[in-house]
């Protein structure tokens, strides 16, 4: 592979990207600051629809002057996430007990059977520590 094949599998609505030519620095800015250059320089261009459609999936950078908390709302939008947020939680495992204490709510029994064997697991590796000492 050179250059040219590269090049030609660039998509062509790139050709006309406001971005063109420009380095990359502005559409990665450091961890805590803001964006603005880079959401400024889309905020013209004629193919920023299709940048932001290019990295809906990409969890860095600006695309199309959308940064990446603005994408991964985006991909919960369309449904097109397998973030952990997502998950219906499962009674009887961790993340079941836990949604329901989030929710204000005293745990199932499968959940509070959950609990019980965690806290019980600790109680008995704490002991054997001490035998141990």
């Amino acid at each position: 592979m050179n250059a040219t094949d590269l090049y030609e599998r660039r998509p062509p609505w790139r050709a006309e990207a406001a971005c063109r030519g420009m380095g990359t620095a502005i559409f990665y800015p450091e961890r805590g600051t803001l964006a603005t250059k880079a959401k400024a320089v889309c905020a013209v261009c004629p193919v920023s629809a299709e940048c932001t459609d290019a990295g809906l999936m990409d969890n860095h950078g600006v695309w199309g002057g959308m940064a990446h908390r603005d994408r991964q709302a985006r991909r919960i939008e369309l449904g097109v996430t397998n973030s952990r947020s997502d998950r219906t939680p499962i009674c009887g495992t961790s993340s079941g007990h836990w949604a329901h204490r989030k929710a204000g709510e005293k745990p199932c029994d499968e959940c509070g059977e959950w609990q019980r064997a965690k806290d019980a697991a600790a109680y008995a590796k704490r002991a054997a520590r001490k035998v141990a000492a």
